[in-house]
């Protein structure tokens, strides 16, 4: 019997009701960037809230580890839960393009949709 590997991406949900459906899409989706990246793993947070008026927002973040020293972090806020796993998948492949380009801090052209971080670890020698 072939041993099935776990999936690098763990999906939380944080509040409110988030379709199994959706989940599984982001954590393929994440799951995809964690290859493009070389990333080991990452870790998905998704929620959606229903307001008294019916009308749904739904947030997704998520968090890659890329190496010792790197994470990759990205949250955003949608209509609807669909439409937040899409936007975070798009933002986590233009980071990780943006750091495939030599960028190494990755900071987002507006600064507030998001961003890499570098964590430096302490002790870590200084190049």
């Amino acid at each position: 019997m072939d041993d099935v590997m776990p999936s690098p991406v763990r999906v939380e949900v944080a509040g409110g009701f988030v379709d199994p459906i959706e989940r599984s899409r982001a954590q393929a989706i994440v799951a995809s960037v964690c290859r493009r990246s070389g990333s080991a793993h990452g870790r998905i947070v998704l929620c959606a809230r229903t307001d008294p008026v019916g009308s749904v927002t739904a947030s997704a973040d998520a968090i890659l580890v890329l190496d010792d020293y790197r994470l990759l972090c990205a949250g955003v806020v949608g209509a609807s839960t669909r439409d937040a796993i899409d936007a975070l998948g798009a933002r986590l492949y233009r980071q990780v393009g943006e750091l495939g380009s030599g960028n190494r801090r990755c900071a987002s052209s507006s600064g507030t949709d998001g961003a890499a971080h570098e964590l430096a670890r302490a002790g870590k020698p200084r190049s």
